[in-house]
């Protein structure tokens, strides 16, 4: 079994200053800024805007994170609306070497026990690696539970989101994936997006990892100045 301790970041996914790409450049750059101050990373979490990235570009991060993280822990958040797009992107993650996958069940609709708890096992089963289970919406009653925890590599993590939860050790938040030049008041997470924060702040600090997508906004100018040099 995995054993991480410490802080993991929530990574914001860089892109091109026109969307349309995954900014690789970018990507490795802020691998290599946050690397000496965390213990590990979150891919393609809440604050790498998974929602708004296709199935290729959670790979294509991935990939790029394993690499640029040499040998640090990375978690990648492989939930989806599918079963089969889940364990298709867990079995690669795996296959590139992450420590675990972070999976919570489908985040959109109503699903009966029966169907939560088979949707788990089956990545349970066979993600072919460690697997940690996180249900921010009290989804996994006691038909989805019963066996789960008999499952080999399955470990629950508690939290309120894919970028903020703790395990065995481990706790992750976005603050963690703040360059540490720059600070903000805690009332900001309350009110505004992480990745938008995040996007801000490295911005700030000078690397700047491109914009959101839509609908997902910049921060706004009086949002900005909550954001400080330290």
């Amino acid at each position: 079994m995995v054993s991480i301790q410490g802080h993991l970041a929530p990574i914001p996914t860089p892109f091109t200053d026109d969307l349309s790409n995954v900014s690789e450049v970018r990507l490795a750059r802020l691998i290599r800024a946050l690397s000496p101050r965390v213990a590990g990373f979150v891919v393609t979490a809440l604050a790498g805007e998974f929602t708004t990235l296709s199935f290729g570009e959670r790979k294509q991060v991935v990939e790029i994170v394993v690499r640029e993280a040499h040998g640090q822990p990375v978690l990648a958040h492989v939930s989806s609306l599918s079963t089969a797009a889940s364990l298709d992107l867990a079995q690669h993650a795996n296959r590139h070497g992450v420590a675990a996958c972070l999976l919570m069940p489908p985040y959109y609709g109503k699903f009966r026990g029966d169907e939560i708890r088979e949707h788990l096992v089956t990545l349970a089963r066979f993600a072919q690696g460690p697997v940690w289970m996180l249900d921010p919406d009290g989804q996994i009653g006691s038909e989805a539970l019963g066996g789960l925890h008999d499952l080999p590599g399955v470990v629950f993590a508690t939290g309120p989101s894919s970028d903020e939860f703790s395990c065995n050790g481990a706790e992750a938040h976005p603050k963690s994936a703040m360059p540490a030049s720059i600070a903000g008041d805690d009332g900001l997470w309350h009110t505004e997006s992480s990745v938008a924060i995040l996007k801000a702040a490295w911005e700030m600090a000078d690397l700047d990892l491109g914009p959101c997508r839509a609908p997902r906004r910049m921060l706004t100018p009086e949002a900005r100045g909550r954001l400080r040099a330290v």
